[in-house]
């Protein structure tokens, strides 16, 4: 049994090595681009894994232009929240969703150069200015800071003499944010910052977004969103030309995968858009394949298309932008393929390419034309809802009041106008 002893305790110990994490002091939160989701998330993250391990601090380095307020909003809730301390350092800029970003730590330090503020709302509404303007200030107040101050960051009705004058959208120096006590104070760099409040560039845990989180941030660029889609457009488009599946189609659907996949794991696009893009898409092939003509079908399929698209955007400006860009580069393309996309089966069934002269038995003559009312024949060609029909052994073109017809079905001739022949099926 004693010899068992040891053997017990070195087990013990290394379990405890491997439960029990190395103790870290500060734990390093960048906060930087656009705001989104995809920093949401992240930060949410890293700041529970500093919770979990009881860090000394959480510093989050700020450097953004703004984004989503929604999201500023969760990664606000998040510091206000959390249960280790917590430093916002604007390290650049820290405007619009940054600055209530920035309001949120229980301590804020800014570098010389940085500015904070300029929190304008978009679309600028009074029900949107006065929810934010009310987020910003009650952040504020909360760190003991000037509310009045973070409302003028937000809404131009806002006057501060000396400060902010009304119709100006106030942004701060950090000279000037320190003064006002927005600030808690004025740091070289962050290797400063750590040096006041006694640590080291050793203590730091410095968190990263993972790479699926870099990758979903990167579909989500405009540029690429652009380019996703039309590719995913120009994919099945040029799917619709072949015969079965194939490469075109698989390319296309990866891309439109990626669109929306990107848009999902930041958080601008929920299933109900996958949903609704995939139904317009099925509503769309539906209207090309199966229903003749072109009616309320292919019109709910591309408004489903094109609003699911819409929606997966933070606003409705960019959203537009994208998919200009988007379908003129699909264009552009279809006609520098266009002289071979003519020559595609599909095309034959779409295009009517036979010559209609007398030595082939066809026959144009509107005098004759008016004594086929009444009469039979069969269609030789699919009607869409045009095509060829024979009568008497002489064949001539023809139309339907929208009816679909296969080739080989037998018709009757309603109407003659002029040279226009309109057909109905015989029902059996």
């Amino acid at each position: 049994m004693k010899r068992k002893i040891p053997k017990v305790i070195l087990s013990v110990i290394i379990s405890l090595m491997v439960v029990i994490p190395a103790f870290a002091d500060v734990y390093l939160i960048p906060i930087k681009g656009d705001i989104d989701f995809g920093v949401a998330g992240f930060v949410g993250r890293a700041l529970k894994e500093a919770e979990r391990y009881k860090a000394d601090v959480a510093i989050f380095e700020i450097d953004t232009l703004g984004g989503r307020v929604d999201a500023a909003l969760e990664i606000r809730d998040s510091i206000m929240n959390a249960t280790v301390p917590t430093i916002t350092f604007v390290s650049g800029r820290a405007w619009s969703a940054g600055a209530l970003i920035a309001l949120s730590g229980e301590e804020l330090y800014m570098v010389k150069s940085s500015s904070i503020g300029s929190a304008e709302t978009i679309p600028k509404e009074e029900k949107t200015i006065s929810a934010v303007r009310r987020e910003f200030k009650a952040t504020a107040e909360a760190r003991g800071k000037d509310g009045r101050i973070a409302e003028a960051m937000v809404d131009s009705d806002v006057e501060i003499p000396d400060l902010s004058p009304k119709g100006k959208i106030l942004n701060l120096t950090a000279i000037e944010a320190t003064e006002v006590k927005i600030s808690d104070g004025i740091v070289v760099n962050l290797n400063d910052l750590l040096e006041q409040k006694g640590f080291t560039h050793e203590d730091i845990v410095n968190k990263q977004p993972s790479g699926a989180e870099k990758f979903a941030r990167f579909l989500t660029d405009p540029v690429v969103s652009s380019l996703l889609l039309t590719i995913g457009f120009l994919g099945i488009i040029l799917e619709f030309f072949t015969a079965g599946w194939g490469a075109a189609g698989t390319v296309g659907i990866i891309s439109l995968a990626l669109f929306f996949g990107g848009r999902y794991l930041t958080g601008l696009a929920g299933l109900e858009n996958v949903v609704l893009f995939i139904a317009g898409l099925i509503f769309l092939i539906l209207e090309i394949f199966v229903i003749p003509g072109f009616g309320i079908v292919g019109i709910l399929g591309i408004a489903g298309i094109f609003t699911s698209i819409v929606l997966s955007f933070e606003n409705f400006a960019q959203a537009i932008w994208v998919l200009v860009a988007a379908i003129a580069l699909t264009a552009l393309a279809i006609k520098l393929l266009w002289k071979r996309l003519k020559k595609a089966p599909i095309m034959k069934k779409i295009i009517l390419e036979a010559s209609l002269d007398d030595q082939k038995g066809y026959s144009a003559s509107s005098n004759k034309l008016k004594e086929l009312e009444g009469k039979d024949g069969i269609t030789v060609t699919v009607m869409r809802p045009s095509g060829m029909v024979e009568i008497e052994s002489r064949r001539y073109s023809a139309q339907t009041d929208g009816e679909f017809l296969e080739k080989g079905i037998r018709v009757r001739v309603v109407e003659v106008q002029g040279n226009r022949i309109v057909v109905e099926s015989i029902k059996e």
